[in-house]
């Protein structure tokens, strides 16, 4: 996912839209999320509520939920840079 929103980023300034891994990564199998900062995915809370018979890791709709509020984010990123139309 790290990967998908730098990507993003730059697709945002370029006008390109990257369709094609935001439509796809919900669709692989993933049971971790491993996001580039720790506050994307609550990993101090995480931390706080691992035993040692759960594990708030894993899980396999973490990726799929990731994945969607990316989608959210570049919508809305993408609404608010959009240029008048003429």
């Amino acid at each position: 996912m790290t990967v998908l929103l730098e990507f993003e980023q730059r697709a945002v300034s370029s006008g390109a839209l990257p369709e094609h891994g935001l439509c796809r990564q919900p669709a692989l199998k993933c049971d971790v999320v491993v996001s580039n900062h720790p506050d994307f995915t609550d990993v101090m809370e995480k931390l706080k509520a691992r035993t040692v018979r759960t594990n708030p890791f894993i899980d396999p709709a973490g990726c799929r939920s990731y994945a969607e509020e990316a989608r959210v984010h570049l919508d809305k990123r993408l609404e608010s840079e959009k240029l008048p139309k003429k």
